[in-house]
């Protein structure tokens, strides 16, 4: 999965849209790699289904992964402050994006979680500290991708079987 960021882990100073990035899951590691393929950051984790990233606006990752019991949702929380992993039971998946990408907006911008569980698509947006559950509607199938079309606005997009 690749998602837009910035020239590096913990420096928002260029802002989010400098170079692509990528994650990938491999034996027990969570690994967040730069356009260059070098791996920047690790998280350890096992069982691990997929795996989503976005950065806040200061380029701290934010990892959303799915194991067989749920979702885990790693994320930079500034009132600890500190990383902190979040559990969600029961979801049947589960993607991040950046909800404005302009340099205009980043003030204003946040990282949104999208999953489905039970029939139903949600988000939870940073803002909230992902604790504020927002109903999008149905959704008989799982996300595959959540992002900005090219009319930078939000879309879901479910996987169809």
């Amino acid at each position: 999965m690749r998602c837009r960021g910035g020239a590096n882990i913990g420096d928002g100073s260029l802002g989010r849209d400098v170079q692509n990035w990528a994650v990938e899951y491999q034996a027990g590691l969570i690994k967040v790699m730069d356009a260059t393929g070098l791996v920047q950051y690790a998280i350890l984790a096992t069982g691990v289904l997929g795996v989503s990233l976005a950065f806040d606006q200061n380029m701290s990752p934010c990892i959303a992964y799915m194991k067989a019991d749920g979702a885990r949702l790693y994320y930079y929380d500034s009132v600890l402050p500190g990383y902190t992993t979040l559990f969600f039971a029961g979801y049947d998946s589960c993607r991040l994006a950046v909800d404005k990408l302009d340099s205009f907006f980043e003030g204003q911008s946040d990282v949104m979680l999208a999953y489905t569980v039970g029939g139903q698509a949600y988000f939870r947006q940073q803002r909230d500290r992902f604790n504020i559950q927002y109903p999008i509607g149905p959704a008989p199938h799982p996300v595959m991708r959540f992002g900005p079309s090219i009319e930078n606005r939000l879309q879901l997009q479910l996987l169809t079987p």
